[in-house]
């Protein structure tokens, strides 16, 4: 789907690219994104509705063959996409700063050849679940062109 203005459309929005860098994005604003036509991009299930991919990272690979574009755009609705193909319907994407848990080192008193022991779950306890992916519905509102990093 071409990223042209006044076109409304749909984009995926992975986990691992909002927890390390995304800012909450909420139904109904206006969002600057960076994105790219999801052509060469596989998708399946619910995701394969997506004509644009949400980027903080990609450089349009391969080799920069596939232009990224800057973009105002109202996000209309936005959905959480589970493991299980489910989609559950939203307000707010959440931003980097929910999705990572900082968990500060305490301080101790070791010093260099000491012996240290951790603990460990057996078996490991598993993530508390969240969704693979998010769906925002956009109509772009501006091209702001050309994204390079």
């Amino acid at each position: 789907m071409d990223i042209t203005v006044g076109a409304v459309g749909r984009a995926s929005l992975s986990d691992w690219e909002q927890e390390c860098c995304g800012d909450p994005i909420a139904v109904g604003e206006v969002h600057e994104l960076i994105l790219l036509p999801s052509r060469g991009v596989s998708q399946a299930g619910p995701l394969a509705s997506a004509g644009w991919v949400v980027t903080h990272h990609d450089d349009g690979s391969p080799a920069g063959s596939i232009p990224l574009r800057r973009v105002r755009a109202v996000v209309r609705a936005a959905h959480e996409v589970w493991p299980s193909g489910r989609l559950a319907e939203i307000d707010r994407v959440p931003g980097h700063a929910d999705l990572t848990i900082l968990e500060p080192e305490e301080a101790t008193g070791l010093g260099l050849g000491e012996v240290v022991y951790v603990g460990a779950y057996e078996p490991v306890l598993p993530e508390t679940p969240r969704p693979d992916e998010w769906l925002l519905d956009l109509e772009i509102l501006e091209d702001l062109g050309p994204h390079t990093w």
